[in-house]
């Protein structure tokens, strides 16, 4: 028994030191990814091969935001578009309305943003043309 909790003392401890290990990777990996989406924004870039031939992409999704319930209860209520407002408010549905008013150039409902988040997916082993990263830096 004394050799079983003396082991799972160490194992938790060394889980612990790997999770902190693990926060600090993935806090890096997150900073990276900033960095590579602006500049790969900025620069118009939407895929970049690795020297090791992995495949970075740039992801964009849209997405709305009810910033104001109230509002937007409001404006659905005004407009015939109460199926929006079910017991929990339809999220799948509210995009689909609000992507189809920007993509038309009219007004979003009242409360309601869109907004556009990036992040980058890598594939390993993928067929996908880009740029290789040393002809980005080349070009720049």
């Amino acid at each position: 028994m004394k050799k079983n909790i003396e082991r799972f003392i160490q194992l938790r401890t060394e889980r612990a030191e790997l999770e902190g290990l693990l926060k600090a990777v993935d806090g890096e990996i997150k900073e990276l990814s900033v960095e590579m989406i602006n500049l790969m924004d900025s620069s118009g870039i939407s895929q970049l091969t690795a020297e090791n031939g992995e495949k970075l992409s740039l992801v964009k999704t849209r997405y709305t935001q009810v910033n104001d319930f109230m509002s937007f209860q409001n404006w659905c209520e005004s407009n015939g578009s109460q199926d929006l407002l079910k017991l929990t408010f339809d999220r799948k549905m509210t995009n689909e309305l609000c992507f189809g008013l920007a993509d038309a150039g009219q007004s979003l409902p009242d409360g309601v943003e869109v907004g556009v988040s990036s992040s980058l997916r890598v594939y390993r082993g993928s067929t996908r043309s880009g740029k290789t990263l040393s002809e980005v830096l080349d070009e720049s």
